[in-house]
């Protein structure tokens, strides 16, 4: 009986101990993941706004024929390291795309709609592609000529490159959902090497998120296979939930210990 209370106390201080350690680590990968967004968000800030201060940008913004000009954002994202961007004309119509050149003429409306896009700073978008939609990370410049105006939108995907840059202890792991469909898509749970394996099992815990609008965590899994989540929602353009950062912490280590114990426990005993 002794020897029962003894590994019953041990155990439940070395379940404590752990808890409070993986809560540790998941708070750091968050600070580290909120530190990379902010990052990255100030690098897409500073280079779409180099692009609307250029000559070629004021050169465009007073040209009479856009159409001279269909074929520039794509030597521009080139040059300036962007996934994504358009040159959009004062009245909402797009004078030149990177990522969707066909569009040349296609209105933008959601540009015109805000007065001051400097001030709004790099945000979170989901992005029409050719191939499907995508998860940017976008900032808006403004280039003016008189009265004539200029749109510079310009960003870079958050994609499993983007979740690579994350340094993962031992035993972690980030994912990413992005929120760009209806219904939740298991092909849009992404890691850092691509699609996560067992996206199935974690439909649930991303719909509580994408409901409640709030942090939350649980356990995912049984035995050495268990996993413990921290999913936080991520918010964008006009305060809609566009993705799920999930950072996962193996309970392998925690498993073995306590069967560790107990089998020392009983030996023990006997």
């Amino acid at each position: 009986a002794a020897v029962g209370v003894v590994e019953l106390v041990v155990s439940s201080r070395a379940r404590q101990a752990f808890e409070d350690m993986e809560a540790k680590r998941a708070e750091a990968l968050v600070t580290q993941f909120h530190k990379e967004f902010e990052r990255r968000g100030l690098e897409v800030v500073r280079t779409v706004e180099s692009i609307a201060a250029s000559a070629a940008a004021r050169d465009i913004a007073i040209s009479p024929d856009a159409s001279n000009y269909v074929d520039q954002a794509a030597g521009l994202a080139a040059t300036h390291g962007l996934d994504l961007l358009e040159l959009v004309a004062g009245d909402g119509s797009i004078v030149s795309s990177a990522e969707w050149p066909a569009r040349f003429g296609y209105k933008e409306d959601w540009l015109t709609n805000e007065p001051a896009w400097q001030a709004r700073g790099a945000f979170l978008k989901r992005e029409e592609l050719p191939d499907g939609v995508a998860l940017a990370l976008v900032a808006v410049g403004t280039a003016s000529a008189g009265d004539r105006k200029l749109y510079v939108a310009g960003g870079r995907l958050l994609d499993r490159e983007f979740l690579s840059t994350l340094v993962m202890p031992a035993g972690m792991r980030v994912l990413l959902y992005r929120n760009l469909a209806p219904q939740f898509s298991a092909s849009e749970l992404i890691g850092a090497s691509g699609p996560a394996p067992g996206a199935a099992h974690l439909e649930s815990l991303i719909e509580q998120v994408a409901r409640q609008r709030r942090e939350t965590t649980a356990t995912v899994g049984r035995g050495a296979e268990a996993e413990t989540f921290h999913a936080l929602p991520l918010t964008g353009y006009e305060s809609g939930l566009l993705g799920v950062l999930l950072i996962g912490s193996s309970r392998r280590d925690l498993v073995e210990l306590e069967a560790s114990m107990l089998r020392t426990a009983i030996t023990v005993a006997a």
